[in-house]
């Protein structure tokens, strides 16, 4: 009898003891892996009980669920036989899972097949001949036929990124930033998120567009780098913050930083990837990306640190002004047959949100506490 069978999760509901909704405070979760674990036998537990992964993290408090879409990721299929992550199909999973439990959706657009970061902003295959003006064009109908497709669906995301830690812009060459030219990147980003204003129009809504920067000490610069070029038309500054890659060492630093971006831009600002270890273990071969050089002053690789840095970081966003926190991946546990381009296991299992039984840890905790308004 398989697994799936003598463990059956929990049935999904609606939580009923959120604490937060997102007026007040944002308090996210991006779940990209989590279809892909389950449906490897991966069982999360929480009191020792087996729960549906979404269904932990709604009752838990989590009110956002934020999942990255790839255009056509192929390069999956030599691993896993065929298009396992990140396509329209498992996007459209992830997202039924997360309304079915009452928490909203942040949608990411990668604008490329694979990882895009600020190191990487690869240019969809099936794009790759276009010029400059067939791209911009691409890239306003592939935006809107995706959300067109999920509205047909009634699958309408929440909030919706337009592009993924595009500090050096996105689908290079074409859109590469140039030493502080960025015209040709500001022209792809707007195209992006003018198709969300025709969306929005078209039906009525007021989806809330997110534009994305890597690490506080990149913001700055950046914000008035696309300034400059045009870019005026989006509601929410998102930036990714980790200690291991921060030139911000302390929360103050990091209110400090929110407060000015805010008052300086007039948006929005959210945190919208950190994470922080519970361990300095790693329980398989695949070696974790945050390891004992990445440690935040004050706060050591505990469960109970890890409970304290969300905690405390939430507090100095708030205290920013700002809107909340996501955390990246903390359901990629560790399991013997998820494998990626670069390992089998999990880089992340010592910052989830689950010990190595996958056993829920304190960090949730953080989701309900009671905050200074």
């Amino acid at each position: 009898m398989s697994q799936m069978a003598c463990n059956k999760p929990e049935k999904t509901v609606i939580s009923a003891i959120r604490k937060y909704n997102t007026d007040s405070l944002i308090v996210g979760a991006d779940l990209s892996y989590s279809n892909y674990l389950e449906d490897l036998g991966t069982r999360y537990r929480d009191s020792s009980k087996i729960k549906d992964v979404f269904s932990l993290f709604s009752d838990r408090g989590c009110n956002v669920v934020r999942v990255r879409l790839w255009v056509n990721p192929k390069w999956q299929e030599p691993l896993y036989g065929t298009m396992k992550t990140g396509n329209f199909e498992d996007v459209k999973r992830t997202m039924q899972r997360a309304k079915a439990n009452g928490m909203k959706v942040l949608l990411d657009f990668h604008y490329s097949d694979t990882w895009a970061d600020p190191a990487h902003q690869e240019t969809p295959a099936e794009w790759k001949n276009l010029n400059f003006q067939q791209l911009i064009s691409q890239i306003s109908t592939y935006t809107s036929t995706t959300l067109n497709n999920l509205k047909s669906e009634n699958l309408i995301p929440d909030f919706i990124q337009i592009g993924n830690e595009n500090n050096n812009g996105m689908c290079w060459p074409l859109g590469k930033t140039i030493g502080n030219n960025f015209q040709a990147f500001a022209t792809l980003l707007n195209a992006g998120l003018k198709s969300v204003d025709d969306f929005n129009n078209a039906h009525n809504l007021r989806v809330k567009k997110i534009i994305h920067v890597a690490q506080f000490q990149d913001a700055t610069p950046w914000l008035i780098n696309i300034k400059n070029a045009g870019v005026t038309n989006y509601d929410i500054i998102g930036i990714s913050h980790y200690a291991k890659w921060s030139q911000l060492k302390d929360n103050t630093s990091i209110t400090t930083a929110i407060k000015t971006i805010k008052t300086t831009y007039a948006k929005d600002v959210l945190i919208l990837e950190t994470a922080y270890p519970h361990t300095s273990e790693n329980y398989d071969s695949y070696g974790n990306i945050i390891g004992l050089d990445s440690k935040m002053a004050g706060y050591d690789y505990t469960t109970i640190d890890q409970e304290r840095y969300y905690v405390d970081l939430t507090q100095a966003v708030i205290d920013g002004g700002g809107l909340g926190i996501i955390s990246w991946e903390p359901s990629w546990v560790s399991n013997p047959q998820f494998m990626d381009r670069w390992g089998t296991g999990s880089s992340w299992e010592n910052t989830t949100f689950f010990d190595v039984q996958k056993n829920a840890l304190p960090v949730f905790n953080y989701m309900s506490k009671s905050y200074r308004f």
